[in-house]
């Protein structure tokens, strides 16, 4: 298991986000580590985590980004999809690793719409930054 096999469990089990993202091709809701082909069905989102060192050995910075993608014209399914992301990870710690000595947590720090040069797609992002190490040390550091 790793931070990101965490977030993505985290996200793919919720059945109320579920229920707002498309499939993909083994049935699973569809959130992706790399951007979308242009077959891709929407919704969909894309995750991509960075780690960064710090001055502690063990704690690493981390920076996710959550982009999700929706058809149409209107923001609203990507709002709803927003709310529900950061409902499930805003100040949470996710397990990254089996043992459950490992985690993630991290904050919202920003989010907003991104201009698409394709009509009909809604594209959102929203971004957390946190830290990554022992569980008994990142709970008290991310607040």
């Amino acid at each position: 298991m790793s931070a990101y096999v965490g977030i993505y469990d985290t996200l793919a089990q919720d059945t109320d986000l579920a229920g707002m993202l498309a499939t993909d091709h083994e049935g699973n809701p569809a959130i992706y580590s790399t951007w979308g082909l242009r077959n891709r069905e929407r919704p969909y989102i894309v995750l991509r985590i960075r780690f960064w060192p710090t001055t502690t050995p063990a704690v690493r910075v981390v920076d996710l980004s959550v982009d999700i993608f929706t058809g149409g014209e209107s923001n609203e399914l990507a709002e709803a999809i927003r709310d529900r992301v950061t409902a499930l990870l805003n100040m949470k710690t996710i397990a990254a690793d089996e043992a459950g000595s490992a985690g993630i947590r991290v904050r919202l720090e920003d989010d907003g719409e991104v201009p698409e040069p394709t009509e009909n797609v809604v594209h959102w992002n929203v971004t957390f930054s946190g830290r990554f190490g022992p569980q008994r040390i990142i709970e008290n550091l991310v607040t």
